[in-house]
């Protein structure tokens, strides 16, 4: 059993207990136990709001040009400090619920002809939620895999419901509940060897343990914010997936266009590209 006195210890040993200055509320020694979901308010939170709100204020939609490109700066950070993966790989937008049925149904959108997804019973709520309301939208099977209370889904379970039919396999890299960790790297390579793509939910696990991108690139994953920072349920998360799987799996938008503010019509270079036979001016895509 550990003892006060070793616990005391272990928090002066700790290489981050430095960082417990830099938060709101760092001297009422409260135990706070929901940090997963509510963290403490950052000291350098409500400045850097008020930075924002006075860009909106003074710049207007000129304050886009830097708004705009935050999302993969802060992404490129995410990748290289927290998981195992590459600048460019990771974005961050929207929120957990959100992100996940997107990358969700861009894979199982890449995936025609098979029918069945597969995740386990002690998944968390929000992810099966998800997962059931796109079975039912696609006329899926959304198939429940029985997890061991203590120590998660087996490999052995997973390996026997794999078959042809399975287009993806989401999972949780830990369960919220146990704690469980999974082979993160083993589990996707089941799942490629079946010709499914893997879907991982690390919400419980980035910031905590070691996130294995690297040792297994070829899926598609999700990172969340709200779990391994101090956001609530709905802040926003980050999505990583391959730069082998982009044009396989992609879910358009209007912001996520090469081309969101093509020139006007009757603009000059429109003019020259249309005599040139170009279709570079075609009107504005808003889907």
């Amino acid at each position: 059993m550990i003892t006060r006195q070793a616990a005391q210890q272990m928090d002066q040993e700790d290489p981050l207990a430095g960082f417990r200055s830099r938060f709101v509320g760092e001297a009422d020694h409260a135990l706070y136990m929901d940090g997963n979901s509510m963290g403490r308010q950052p000291k350098e939170a409500e400045a850097l709001v008020g930075q924002a709100l006075a860009a909106w204020r003074e710049q207007l939609i000129v304050a886009w040009r830097e708004w705009i490109r935050v999302p993969r700066r802060i992404g490129d950070l995410i990748a290289t400090s927290i998981l195992e993966a590459k600048p460019g790989e990771v974005i961050v937008g929207d929120s957990t619920s959100v992100n996940l049925y997107k990358a969700a149904a861009a894979a199982l959108s890449a995936q025609p002809g098979r029918r069945t997804i597969l995740t386990s019973d002690d998944n968390f709520p929000t992810d099966l939620y998800m997962l059931q309301s796109l079975a039912a939208q696609h006329s899926l099977e959304l198939k429940l895999l029985p997890a061991d209370p203590v120590n998660g889904l087996n490999g052995a379970v997973l390996r026997s419901a794999l078959g042809p039919e399975v287009a993806l396999v989401a999972l949780s890299h830990v369960a919220y509940r146990s704690g469980a960790l999974l082979d993160m790297g083993e589990m996707t390579r089941m799942a490629h060897a079946a010709g499914a793509l893997a879907l991982w939910d690390v919400s419980h696990s980035a910031g905590s343990v070691q996130v294995p991108h690297s040792g297994c690139r070829r899926r598609s994953r999700r990172a969340c914010g709200s779990r391994c920072g101090a956001g609530s349920a709905t802040a926003s998360s980050s999505r990583w997936r391959t730069s082998s799987r982009r044009r396989r799996a992609s879910s358009r938008s209007w912001s996520a266009s090469r081309r969101s503010f093509p020139p006007s019509r009757s603009s000059p270079a429109c003019a020259a590209s249309r005599k040139q036979g170009s279709a570079a001016c075609r009107p504005r895509d808003r889907s």
